[in-house]
Order: C-alpha cells, then sequence, then structure tokens
C-alpha cells in the first residue's frame, strides 16, 4: 500500500511538474482588482491550477461550439488576471484573454467590444475549483 501511494505522489508532481513546464510567463500577467486595497499575489501553484481550469472550461465550451466560434488554443492569447478576494476569504480571478496585445496590456486591463474568438473572458474561483461567466 506505501508503494502505491508514493507513486500516486510521484505520478501526481511528475504530471504537475510537467504541465508547469508548459506555461509561458510571456503569455499572462497578475493584475489586482481596481477595488483592492492591497496587491493580490498567484502562486505559481495556483497559476497551474487556473490554467488547468481554464483549459478544461474552453474544452467544454469548444464541445458546443462550431467553425469560427470555437475558442482557440489558450497558448495563442495573451491572458490577463485580475485577483480579487471574497469577503470570506475566496480568491476569485477574472480572466482576460486577447489574441492581440496592445501596449501597455501589462499594465492595466483591455478593453475590447468585440473581437469575435480573438477575445474572451471569463471567472474562476481558485478556492472552490470552479469557473463561471465565460
Amino acid at each position: 500500500m506505501k508503494h502505491i501511494f508514493f507513486l500516486l505522489v510521484v505520478l501526481s508532481t511528475f504530471e504537475f511538474d510537467a504541465f508547469a513546464q508548459q506555461i509561458d510567463a510571456t503569455q499572462y500577467v497578475v493584475l489586482s482588482d481596481a477595488h483592492s486595497q492591497q496587491k493580490i499575489k498567484l502562486s505559481q501553484k495556483e497559476i497551474i491550477k487556473l490554467e488547468k481550469l481554464i483549459t478544461a472550461c474552453i474544452t467544454k465550451y469548444n464541445a458546443h461550439q462550431e467553425g469560427m466560434n470555437k475558442i482557440m488554443d489558450l497558448k495563442t492569447y495573451k491572458r490577463q488576471y485580475v485577483v480579487s478576494t471574497t469577503r470570506n476569504g475566496q480568491k476569485i480571478v477574472w480572466v482576460n484573454c486577447f489574441c492581440e496585445a496592445p501596449s501597455g496590456w501589462r499594465k492595466g486591463v483591455v478593453w475590447v467590444s468585440d473581437g469575435g474568438n480573438c477575445f474572451f473572458n471569463l471567472k474562476i474561483n481558485l478556492s472552490k475549483n470552479l469557473y463561471f461567466d465565460l
């Protein structure tokens, strides 16, 4: 039994490391919510969890879409992670994704009036592992 548990820990650590190596830090920026009194940070582990949840959300969304309505591979988007906390301490991340990044995208939220499948956003509750509002 000890060997099976050890093997599961090793495999899950390997999966975590492999996914972490696929995340390109030049593709995203973490911003604090404008209403926050302090800067809220995300750990590397939270970034990985966030990316996995975004990927799961895109996969589910794309299963019901056709042609140009499908969201492309996450790696093709620049991403802004705007972090806030609820009154009870849950971390909520507004994920803002766009294909073409304007200058200054790392300093403030990018607003797009349309954009087709080249722009989308959603919210993720990191504390509950839930995504919503895609």
